[in-house]
């Protein structure tokens, strides 16, 4: 072996270590990230208000949701909301269940949505005005799509406000 034969491979090592320190920061390392969070999920409780149809009735009352997104902006959200009469002598009463799609825009702190949901539902009759102490006169089961949009905001890492609205 020659002394220009080593001269050439001390060039081309110093070429190959040159350009390895300039590409991996133009290629930004190639590696794989050590963990990735692949299901977003959210619990949840809510404050309802709705205006019934039936009677001209307004029912408040609570809510539970809970999301899971395993998309960026993709995911799916199940839902249960237990309504009453703010007239306590109708005692008309909703219960509802729902679960379906939503689509999430990731805005910072704001993540605003869109949902389709198909839910169960039930309706309390109120008692006959004419046969009050027979109790409620039915109660209706029926099954239901719903159209809905919101959005969260992120308070902290754990704690989010959402306002939300559904047509059903």
């Amino acid at each position: 072996l020659t002394k220009s034969y080593f001269r050439t491979m001390w060039r081309l090592m110093i070429a190959l270590v040159g350009v390895s320190a300039v590409a991996s920061t133009l290629l930004r390392a190639q590696a794989k990230p050590a963990a990735i969070r692949s299901l977003n999920t959210q619990f949840g409780g809510t404050i309802d208000f709705e205006s019934s149809d039936y009677r001209s009735a307004k029912l408040f009352g609570f809510g539970l949701y809970s999301t899971i997104d395993w998309r960026p902006h993709l995911g799916v959200e199940v839902s249960l909301h237990q309504l009453i009469d703010s007239d306590s002598t109708r005692k008309l009463r909703v219960q509802t269940f729902e679960a379906g799609p939503r689509y999430v825009l990731r805005l910072g702190s704001w993540n605003p949505y869109v949902k389709l949901l198909v839910g169960r539902g039930s309706f309390r009759f109120p008692p006959d005005p004419r046969y009050p102490a027979n109790g409620s006169v039915a109660t209706l089961g029926y099954t239901f799509w719903s159209g809905g949009a919101g959005a969260d905001y992120h308070l902290n890492r754990s704690i989010n406000l959402r306002v939300d609205y559904e047509w059903q």
